[in-house]
Formats: C-alpha cells, structure tokens, sequence
C-alpha cells in the first residue's frame, strides 16, 4: 500500500515454475531449456488488460549437475539463448510458460530481460543482457514482438567501452529514463532522452545519497516505480554482496527515492526486506485495488504474526457469546444485520471484560502489543442523535481513569458529528500526531447498516469502512503501555469526566489479538453483513 511494508504470498512457496516442463527437450549445450529460471520482469498492456511475465531461461543447479567446473563461466558461455513467457490477465492466474528465442546463434547467454511498450513502433521492446562468442564484451541486446510470440531480429542497443548489463527503463514527461549497470566497477548510472530509439545521454546530477554513481558500487539488477498519488519515484537495487553500512546498503533491494526524476538526486529510503525474505533482482509495478485483493484471495498472505479471534458477540441470545459483556443500565435488543439482532446502547453501554479464555481481552498489549497489536470490527447503525461529547463512542479502550484534556491515553472508535466521519483515535499522555485516521461517511443515513474495522499496530492504524481501506497513519511512537496492565474496554461510551455516550445499534462485534490484513478485513466484513 505504501511501498514500504510488502506481505509475502502464498506462504514463500512457488506461484510459477519450469521444473519438469518438456524436460525431455532441456539441453544444456547452448540451445534449448535449462530447467530453471530467474530475474522475472512484468510489463502491462497499453490497454491494462493484460500482462506478460518474462524471465532468465537459466539453472546453475542443473548446469553444476550435468558439467561441474565453472557452473557461471558455463552458463555466459553456453548458457540459453531463449526467454521464458507467461501471460495473465489479473495477475493471478497465469498461462503455462513458453520459450522464446530472442537472441543471437552466437550468444553465449539471455539474462535479465526485460520488456517496455514503444510508443513510436506499436510494439514491446524486449531487452537483454548477453556476450557474444566473438569478444566476450557483455551488451545489452533488444528485439521487438506485439505478441511475445514472434520477435524481430536481435540487435545492440547498448554498449560502451566496458560490459554493461541489467538495464531497466521508466517514462515520465514524454521521457525516458534509463538505468543500466558499469559491470567494470558494478555501479548503477542514469541515462535520459525523448525516444527509446534516440542517443541517450547522462543525467549528471543523479547521485545516491549525495555521492556519485560510481563511489557507489555493488549493485545491479535494478528498476523503478513511480508511488501512487505522490510526486516521488523509487529506484530499487540489487547489492549482490555483503551489507555495507557505511553506506546504508543491506544484502539484496535497497530502494533509493527522488522528488524529481529528471534531477536523479537519491536518498536511500526505508528498507522494506522482511527478516526471513532477502529479494532480489525482480520488478515493482502499480497495481489497482481489484487487482491486490485477487493476489490476496488467490495465494493468502504469509504473516509471522497470526492470533485468534478472541471476543465475539452477535447478540443471538442477548449479552451470550465469546466473550463476557456487562451491561451498564436497560439494554435493548431489535433486529441486526442478516436477520439476526443488535444490541442498541442509548445513554448506557456495555462494558467487556473477559475474553473467551476469562483473561482481560487487551492486558495482552501490556506485554505483546508492541508486536501484534489488535483488530476492533463490528455493524453499526444510528437510532438517535449523539448524546454528549464530541460525537457517538462506538468502541473505547483506556486504563481505569477519567480522561483528561492534554493527558488523554486511549485508543477508540467514534462518529464525529461535526463533519459526519469515523475517525480511529490513538493517544499516549496526551500524544496523537496525525494520528486519527478518518472515512467520510457522509452518505449514512440514520437506520442504514454500515461496517467499521480499526487495526491498532505497533507502526500503523488503519480504518476501514464496508470491508475497504480508507485510511492508513503511522503510529508516531504512541505504544500500547498507556492502556496498563488491566485495560477497560467500552462499547458506546467513553470515560471523560462523568462519561460521553452515544444512541446506536451495534451488531457482529469482533476483537482478534492481532493485526488482520486487508482480505481478512474483507472477508469479515463479508461474513457479518451476510455479502
């Protein structure tokens, strides 16, 4: 979502793979597949219909297994002179793998393709890194396919005086930008002109953290993103050595970000490789919100940090269920979502205090919070006006005090009556920064069902409205010690002074001791609303 924290699918496993495809035509002599592959780049079509996945035709396991010796040397000498090629239409679900050949009879290799749309030809430009057996000086190499079927002739389109490889293209303002690797001193430079076709010339003023692009070696294998709704682009590259602190460089991606692609002036940003994860030489493209729920839904996201469902009342059979809920004052009861019923909290509330194992639901937090966090979600709807305060306390969450103006320590859900939002509150001793995401909901009307889920994380809060994402702020330092070691928790009511409350009806509430990804939140709110 922010091109910082990425989510691991299908539990690290394989989504594609070449092992055993037409392994009775593999030959490792220079032509014909190695039974491996790597370096997989992804292009969309012109129209955002389509999408084609190409990637190295290479295996140093399998080379190492037939020949021995030099398995590197072997693959840039006799290596494969094919690509392979998968198409997909959502990303998801993708065809069996075919092999191309794009290159010349006398390359000694195919490596790191990729593909970029000519504008200027109606056509993909496909570009690789390959040597030919007549001087071994490494160039990079293009041809041009509509259908990633048939390709034209093989011909330079990059070289210099030294080998160079691994380059990587992306358009802004009727230019392109071009990334390529010095495989002399291995450091990445950048290139601009207004063709694909045209000379390329040097962006003299790019620099990686205020040093030019050759004080900056060990890197390769690059390519850039531009982040959604915000003027800054991203470069990612590959450090294939040892980590290198003195200059901010860990093994594998180091994304480095700008304010002005044209300027190239780098500073590195937030490294987003997980602990057990080391990603390399790969592609990072803009993608839209169906298509992120599809690879979700389609392949699950790998999480180190999974919990349980700990509180859930749907009030079938009044204040019974997962969960122990008093009620403060007269409860009443009417129909809720999906035919079943709600609790409705007018000028009272219900206060929950054991969990589905008879522990404290939140003094979980004091402990294990900083790292799990929790997720509040429930069905709303409103049955009279706001009653006191601010606004309708839907869920609230604080240590056994009265809040205080400039001390305030809680966190919470409320429908703020000024300008008609759900915000999810956030505050340590006073602290919240930014930190109140708000959805307009402006089109919630009274007697009319919505859904509300809030994750609490130990670096963000999101909210979320009818199963969908609508705000995401950083924590900012407010941890979950301000709750203490015996947290309240309050449905429709908030303890400041002698108590805020609200008039709702509330239905399918849920508190899991962890932080749920979006298709969870999705899938909950599916299964509560009856979708």
């Amino acid at each position: 979502r922010d091109a910082v924290h990425w989510d691991t699918l299908n539990g690290q496993k394989p989504v594609l793979s070449v092992k055993d495809f037409e392994t009775s035509k593999r030959n490792l002599d220079g032509e014909g597949y190695e039974g491996g592959v790597r370096d997989p780049h992804i292009v969309r079509s012109p129209d955002g219909n389509k999408f084609y996945l190409i990637a190295t035709d290479l295996s140093i396991y399998n080379r190492g297994l037939v020949q021995g010796g030099d398995k590197w040397g072997l693959s840039q000498s006799a290596g494969s002179q094919y690509i392979v090629v998968w198409e997909s239409e959502n990303l998801a679900d993708w065809s069996n793998p075919q092999y191309r050949k794009i290159n010349r009879d006398d390359a000694g290799c195919t490596w790191a393709p990729e593909s970029f749309y000519d504008k200027e030809k109606d056509a993909y430009m496909v570009f690789w890194s390959s040597r030919t057996k007549a001087d071994w000086l490494q160039r990079v190499y293009r041809c041009y396919t509509e259908d990633f079927v048939t390709f034209t002739e093989p011909e330079v389109y990059i070289e210099a005086e030294n080998s160079v490889i691994d380059a990587t293209i992306i358009e802004h303002d009727d230019m392109y930008y071009r990334f390529t690797k010095n495989e002399s001193s291995t450091y990445i430079y950048e290139e601009k002109c207004d063709s694909l076709s045209g000379d390329f010339t040097l962006v003299n003023s790019y620099r990686l953290d205020g040093k030019r692009a050759h004080q900056v070696t060990g890197y390769e294998g690059p390519t850039a993103f531009k982040l959604n709704g915000e003027e800054k682009w991203c470069l990612v590259m590959d450090n294939f050595g040892d980590p290198k602190p003195e200059l901010n460089m860990i093994q594998g991606c180091n994304p480095y970000i700008t304010n002005d692609i044209a300027d190239g002036k780098f500073t590195h940003g937030k490294n987003f490789i997980k602990d057990d994860v080391t990603f390399r030489h790969g592609t990072i493209l803009p993608i839209t919100l169906k298509e992120y729920e599809a690879l979700r839904a389609k392949y699950g996201v790998h999480s180190e940090e999974e919990g349980e469902l700990t509180v859930s009342l749907d009030f079938e059979d009044n204040l019974e269920g997962a969960g122990t809920a008093v009620a403060t004052g007269d409860t009443a009861y009417g129909e809720g979502v999906n035919g079943g019923k709600a609790v409705r909290l007018q000028g009272n509330y219900l206060q929950i205090t054991q969990d589905k194992n008879g522990n404290n639901p939140l003094a979980y937090l004091a402990t294990e919070g900083n790292q799990k966090g929790s997720t509040v979600s429930f069905a709303v709807k409103y049955a009279g006006d706001v009653q006191s305060g601010d606004g309708s306390w839907l869920f609230f969450a604080s240590a056994n005090n009265a809040q205080s103006w400039g001390s305030e320590s809680y966190m919470a859900l409320i429908h703020h009556k000024g300008d008609n939002v759900v915000m999810a509150e956030r505050y340590g001793n006073g602290k919240a920064g930014n930190n109140r995401p708000k959805a307009p909901v402006a089109g919630v009307t009274k007697e009319e069902w919505y859904h509300v889920t809030a994750t609490f994380g130990k670096e963000y809060t999101v909210l979320y409205i009818n199963g969908k994402r609508m705000r995401s702020v950083a924590s900012q330092g407010v941890d979950f010690s301000v709750l203490g070691n015996n947290p309240y928790m309050y449905l429709g009511y908030a303890n400041w002074g002698s108590g805020e409350f609200s008039d709702v009806w509330l239905d399918g509430f849920r508190l899991y001791d962890y932080v749920l990804d979006d298709s969870a939140v999705l899938a909950g709110y599916k299964n509560v609303m009856g979708k």
